[in-house]
């Protein structure tokens, strides 16, 4: 005789039942799920990796903007450098 095994009041398993060609019936304790495999990794280090890759991002797009903004600076205070030179040397005026 299979021992007998306590369950919560209440509780009743679920089973799977076949039937036999010759008419009986069997039936079997139905499988339990299987566990959920967890991921890898977990949910707070993708969300940091991804707040990282958007930093350098940020981090990248602020330099070019840095470089677009300083490039026509320099080449605009070249120029009236030149022009000032220009004009002392035009006149022969040097202070």
């Amino acid at each position: 005789m299979a021992p007998l095994v306590p369950a919560r009041p209440g509780f009743v398993p679920s089973v799977a039942s076949n039937v036999l060609p010759d008419g009986r019936v069997v039936t079997n304790p139905a499988q339990p799920e299987p566990p959920v495999a967890k991921p890898p990794v977990s949910n707070a280090a993708v969300k940091v990796a991804r707040g990282g890759v958007g930093f350098l991002a940020v981090c990248g797009g602020l330099l070019m903007l840095t470089t677009f903004i300083t490039a026509p600076t320099a080449l605009t205070t070249q120029l009236i450098t030149i022009n000032i030179r220009k004009a002392i040397f035009e006149h022969n005026r040097f202070g």
